[in-house]
């Protein structure tokens, strides 16, 4: 951050010119130029000086707190308002809580929160459960010989919106999305080199984050299991082989806490939460298989009334978007990711909301 420092003062009397009497040492006189001597002129071009101090130099100075925070950089320094280290929408009661199975590809909006402080780079977590996945489903036989491999990416979207301005009040508008999601590759074979012998394998290989830090990023990690065996049998239960990757889809499997990174920092105001589940599958091989792979998932949030019986003042029929709660309900359309734009008659009724949080994380 330079400091210039400026001569400011102006001398109006003319400059010497020619030959000019001086006083010298001795106490006689002498001549010289008019132009070797300091002139009214030379006092009146501009003079500066500069410190050169950088905003790094000074930062130490300006410190912040009480609700402050400063950030230092190349062109200066910039205090705002310190953002939340957590936020918590609504505590979950006990008796109130409720899982609600969101349809695949719906998504549904929730709000409006008002987020006071803001939020800063960290973590969004939500609360999820399925039954158990990666079961076989079919009696193995000996006389059945193949391999299937069954591929499934889930995905659990979260997405802030806010009011649109001016004339866009009757819209949401898309400020931050965010996405965790589930890799998995499943693969059962079965070989028979008689009527009475099974060899079977089954392998299942798992991508999904796992590390998360203060700046919104995260990392995925992997993990991965598999076991084959033979028995002098003509049949196996299907059961039989499902312990043989139990540990790596207990990742998934069950109750969850979904952990989505926000590498955006959102600024103080009301905001609405989207949320919505998507998942993809498919399979390769023939000979085998009746294959359960990760199930339908549902959501932890409150029950709430629906209110779509109540009909709008000047309205003879209900209405399925009565908005009594500003856009709180489900879009009406299908989609594999959240939309950008919500308006009010895209929304329809629902009867829940699901619990979230908002934490900086480091680990």
């Amino acid at each position: 951050m330079p400091i210039t420092i400026s001569q400011v003062k102006s001398n109006a009397a003319a400059d010497y010119t020619g030959l000019v009497t001086l006083n010298n040492q001795s106490g006689g006189t002498t001549t010289a130029q008019g132009t070797d001597l300091i002139r009214p002129s030379d006092w009146n071009s501009a003079h500066t000086y500069t410190i050169g101090l950088s905003a790094s130099e000074i930062a130490s100075i300006f410190a912040a707190g009480s609700g402050l925070s400063s950030t230092t950089a190349a062109g200066g320094i910039t205090f705002g308002a310190a953002t939340s280290a957590y936020f918590e929408p609504f505590p979950l009661p006990n008796t109130n809580s409720t899982l609600s199975a969101p349809v695949n590809g719906s998504l549904y909006i929730d709000g409006p929160y008002e987020i006071p402080n803001g939020l800063g780079k960290g973590v969004l977590n939500v609360l999820v459960s399925n039954a158990a996945g990666y079961l076989n489903g079919s009696v193995l036989q000996a006389a059945v010989t193949g391999s299937v491999t069954a591929y499934q990416t889930f995905y659990d979207w979260l997405a802030l919106y806010s009011q649109g301005a001016g004339a866009n009040t009757t819209r949401l508008e898309s400020v931050w999305t965010g996405c965790a999601s589930i890799l998995a590759t499943w693969t059962i074979g079965v070989t028979s080199t008689s009527s009475n012998q099974i060899r079977v394998s089954n392998q299942l290989s798992l991508s999904f984050p796992s590390q998360f830090d203060s700046t919104g990023g995260q990392t995925y990690g992997t993990t991965s299991q598999s076991k084959s065996l033979s028995s002098q049998v003509s049949t196996w239960a299907s059961t039989t082989i499902n312990s043989f990757i139990s540990t790596a889809a207990a990742y998934v499997s069950g109750a969850r806490m979904d952990i989505i990174a926000l590498s955006n920092t959102i600024a103080p105001g009301i905001y609405w939460l989207g949320h919505l589940l998507h998942s993809t599958s498919s399979t390769t091989g023939t000979g085998y298989g009746a294959m359960t792979a990760i199930q339908a998932h549902s959501r932890l949030g409150l029950l709430e009334n629906l209110v779509n019986a109540y009909r709008r003042q000047g309205s003879s029929a209900s209405n399925s978007s009565t908005n009594m709660q500003p856009f709180h309900g489900y879009f009406a359309t299908t989609s594999t990711a959240p939309v950008g734009t919500i308006n009010t008659s895209d929304i329809r009724g629902t009867t829940g909301r699901i619990y979230w949080n908002f934490q900086v994380t480091t680990a």
